[in-house]
C-alpha cells in the first residue's frame, strides 16, 4: 500500500469509538462529489463499519440525485405500507414484496437505521463524524486520471445529459475485509451526471 496505513488503522480505530455498537444496523453515507475529503474518509470509516458488525451503503452523487429521490420515495412508502396506509403507492409496493417468497427481500425497503451526509465540515445527520482522510496520499496520480478518463469515453461512452450507477456487492463478507465471515455485503454506487 502507497498510503500511511498506520493512519488509516489510527482511523479506523476513531471511528469505531464514535459509532459504539452497530451490529447488524444498516447505515446509508450520503457524498457529493464536492467533498472530496468524504470521499477519502469513506474507505477508513466503511471498514470501521464492517468490524463492528454492520452494512454500509455508499452514494456518490453530484448535485441532485433523482435516484437518491426515488430511494427515498420508495422507503418512505414502505414505512406508510407498514403503518396501514393504504393507497396506490402502497399497495403496488405490497403487491411486489408478496410476489418475491423471501424474508430478506422484504428487509430492503426498510429505511437505513443512521444516515450519515458529508457536509463541509464533516459527516453529519445521525451520527456527526469527522473526516479522517489524512492516510490518503495521491500516488501515479495523473496517470489514474488519464486511464479513468479513457475508460470514461472509450469504453462507457457516455453521451451529454445521460447517467451511469455503477454499483459493487461483496455478499461473502465485506469489501473491506476479504477474511471476514460476516454475511455483510459492502454496496458503493457511484452516480456520474455528465
Amino acid at each position: 500500500m502507497k498510503y500511511n496505513i498506520r493512519e488509516f488503522n489510527s482511523a479506523v480505530e476513531k471511528y469505531k469509538k464514535i459509532l459504539g455498537n452497530i451490529k447488524g444496523k444498516s447505515i446509508l453515507i450520503i457524498i457529493d462529489f464536492m467533498f472530496e475529503r468524504a470521499y477519502y474518509s469513506t474507505a477508513p470509516l466503511g471498514r470501521a463499519i464492517h468490524e463492528l458488525g454492520g452494512d454500509v451503503n455508499i452514494t456518490v452523487k453530484y448535485g441532485k440525485s433523482e435516484m437518491l429521490d426515488a430511494l427515498n420515495e420508495v422507503l418512505d412508502t414502505y414505512s406508510d405500507m407498514k403503518k396501514g396506509a393504504k393507497n396506490q403507492k402502497t399497495k403496488a409496493l405490497n403487491e411486489f414484496i408478496s410476489c418475491v417468497k423471501d424474508d430478506y427481500f422484504e428487509k430492503i425497503f426498510k429505511r437505513p437505521d443512521l444516515i450519515i451526509e458529508a457536509t463541509k465540515d464533516g459527516f453529519s445527520g445521525d451520527e456527526n463524524l469527522p473526516y479522517l482522510d489524512g492516510w490518503f496520499k495521491k500516488h501515479k496520480w495523473n496517470e489514474l486520471i488519464k486511464t479513468s478518463d479513457n475508460i470514461w469515453k472509450n469504453v462507457y461512452n457516455l453521451k451529454n445529459g445521460e447517467r451511469i450507477s455503477c454499483g459493487f456487492e461483496n455478499g461473502n463478507g465485506g469489501c473491506c475485509k476479504k477474511e471476514s465471515k460476516s454475511q455483510h455485503g459492502c454496496i458503493i454506487t457511484k452516480i456520474f451526471n455528465i
